[in-house]
């Protein structure tokens, strides 16, 4: 459903960053996928009033958190 992601072998002026994202107000319905992903250095993300529908026979990741150059230094969810 969403992705947040920043490539940390890039830096400025290659690369903005990625710093303080909002995912809210979003309805997944069984995407099939995990729901959210948060890859490489980011900041600040924040994931709040999302409705998620996963039926009984999928087993599917709601947040996927990865390296892609560094993790994640804040991250947080609320609401969903």
């Amino acid at each position: 459903m969403s992705l947040v992601c920043n490539c940390g072998d890039n830096v400025m002026p290659e690369s903005a960053g990625n710093e303080g994202s909002i995912i809210r107000y979003n309805v997944s319905v069984n995407d099939r996928c995990r729901t959210f992903h948060i890859t490489g250095p980011t900041a600040g993300t924040r994931i709040h009033d999302n409705l998620v529908y996963i039926g009984p026979e999928w087993d599917i990741p709601l947040l996927l958190v990865s390296d892609w150059g560094g993790v994640t230094e804040e991250a947080s969810s609320k609401g969903n």
